[in-house]
């Protein structure tokens, strides 16, 4: 990935300001366990696009009370965290069976990828089945 690039996505992950401050800091913190080993760290346009959509399709929708705009107003998450931390064991659980070819980490597509083969396992992890 091109260093500038990576920069802006980094920027963006770090700055992005989710529905939850809560699901916002259990993804980032999922992320940051992912940097320290070769082959298995998520590259930073991964990082974001598994923020940006944990933050819109899944604490956007689950959390109470229900505000569809764009507001930040850390609704009550407590009942969505722990589905949300088994999805996030089962995505990057997925992501880590075959490593990643690039030396930089695995991209959003690979991530993609990953949530596409656990889909029936997140379905039942967020009530969505």
């Amino acid at each position: 990935m091109d260093k500038r690039q990576e920069s802006k996505f980094w920027a963006l992950f770090w700055t992005y300001e989710g529905q939850s401050a809560d699901i916002d800091q259990l993804v980032r913190s999922r992320v940051l366990r992912t940097l320290p080993e070769p082959g298995t760290r998520l590259r930073a346009d991964a990082a974001y696009f598994l923020l940006v959509n944990f933050d819109h399709m899944v604490g956007r929708v689950m959390a109470e009370p229900f505000v569809p705009k764009d507001t930040y107003n850390s609704p009550d998450v407590n009942h969505v965290l722990r589905p949300i931390d088994q999805a996030l064991d089962a995505i990057l659980g997925k992501l880590s069976d075959s490593p990643s070819q690039d030396l930089d980490g695995y991209s959003g597509h690979q991530l993609l990828r990953s949530i596409d083969e656990v889909w029936d396992d997140l379905a039942f992890f967020l009530a969505w089945a």
